[in-house]
């Protein structure tokens, strides 16, 4: 269901359980109604992936932004997975099983679970398993955890969407480029990770919504995939560019020199 956007959407049915009875097939499903509705907004987004050139940024400069005259380019935030144990975003994905499983009952990072007041968009099936504790991802739509922060981002109507820690896997064979390798829920550093899958599901994204500007955020100008080449909504600029446009503050970067 790519290329859709907010309006009109209410929710969807899931298919619960299957079953064969005189040859017939008969399915159980349960609805599962919209729970999120972000109609304000001033149409920026910034999606934070968990790429190692993530690191280069303060994250924290993003809590209540801002920018721009009386705020018009104020942004909200879209994250994926661990980011929450260091920073809050609007709208968190969650998936896996055990990452969910934190999200929804681990107390280690904040005194409640983060799916408690948090923004937690997930699977069907994870919905499903924690009652009351995520939010189905529109059209219950399948990709990585990146991918899904940018795709809520288009469908909430965002027109401008940047992105930092979206290099991908870049390290080569035996290395795990994510910023939470190791960690609970993640493979460990020296697993052999690619990004390919990833990168088809961005260039769909890209695709189904000409009219949004999708900005890449990175200090290496010449590292995101060939591929996003041939999309004219697509472009790529430094973190020093990034904390321009949209009017940051104070800028606290570190030299990749």
């Amino acid at each position: 269901m790519l290329g859709n956007t907010s309006e009109n959407y209410e929710g969807q049915f899931f298919i619960t359980s299957v079953k064969y009875e005189g040859g017939k097939r008969q399915e159980t499903r349960e609805w599962i109604p919209r729970t999120v509705f972000n109609d304000t907004h001033m149409g920026y987004a910034v999606c934070i992936g968990n790429g190692e050139s993530r690191a280069k940024f303060n994250i924290g400069l993003l809590k209540n932004h801002r920018g721009g005259l009386l705020g018009s380019m104020a942004c909200q935030t879209y994250g994926c997975n661990a980011l929450y144990r260091n920073f809050r975003p609007d709208f968190l994905i969650g998936l896996g099983r055990e990452m969910c499983g934190e999200l929804a009952n681990s107390k280690e990072y904040y005194d409640k679970p983060y799916a408690v007041d948090g923004i937690v968009y997930s699977s069907a099936e994870r919905c499903l398993e924690h009652p009351g504790k995520f939010h189905l991802i529109p059209h219950n739509v399948r990709m990585n955890a990146g991918a899904l922060a940018v795709y809520l981002a288009a469908f909430d109507n965002h027109k401008n969407i940047y992105m930092i820690g979206y290099e991908g896997q870049h390290g080569g064979p035996g290395y795990n480029a994510n910023i939470y390798a190791g960690t609970p829920g993640y493979a460990p550093k020296d697993h052999t990770s690619t990004s390919e899958k990833w990168e088809r599901n961005m260039c769909q994204i890209f695709s189904a919504y000409p009219e949004i500007s999708f900005t890449i955020v990175d200090n290496n100008v010449n590292g995101y995939p060939g591929d996003y080449n041939w999309y004219k909504n697509v472009r790529k600029i430094t973190y020093p560019q990034f904390t321009s446009e949209l009017d940051i503050g104070s800028f606290n970067h570190r030299s990749t020199d």
